[in-house]
């Protein structure tokens, strides 16, 4: 399996966990000229008599097990940045004014004799690109 195969697998799995967690996933491969979002999900949750629009915008990383740095942390400054840029651009072609946006990464570990092993790293970033 290619590394581009085995990402596409990935982000198809972090989007199964999402909907298995309650989410809707709204987009998927969001893509703009400034770059791309893997998955872009919603929630919509009771506060009291007001409903609470969540959008979770999530950078999936694949990998295969390997010893050395967590898939989660090669999501770069660079890259944090593009993905705030691309949500913004979605923020501006969808309706929800008053919708709360966390900036999400999912690891996939893809397992040789097991089912991929999956960590959600909720707010991993903010608005700002700055690591939580």
């Amino acid at each position: 399996m290619t590394d581009h195969e085995l990402g596409r697998k990935g982000e198809a799995r972090a989007a199964q966990y999402l909907e298995d967690e309650g989410w809707v996933i709204v987009e998927r491969n969001f893509r703009t000229t400034a770059g791309e979002i893997d998955v872009i999900a919603e929630r919509i949750e009771a506060c009291g008599n007001i409903e609470r629009h969540t959008l979770a915008v999530v950078e999936v990383k694949t990998r295969r097990p390997r010893k050395g740095l967590p898939p989660q942390l090669s999501v770069t400054a660079q890259k944090r940045k593009t993905i705030v840029k691309v949500a913004k651009v979605f923020m501006r072609h969808i309706r929800k004014p008053n919708a709360v946006v966390r900036f999400d990464v999912i690891a996939v570990d893809w397992l040789e004799d097991a089912p991929p092993r999956i960590t959600h790293i909720k707010s991993a970033f903010d608005a700002y690109g700055r690591l939580n």
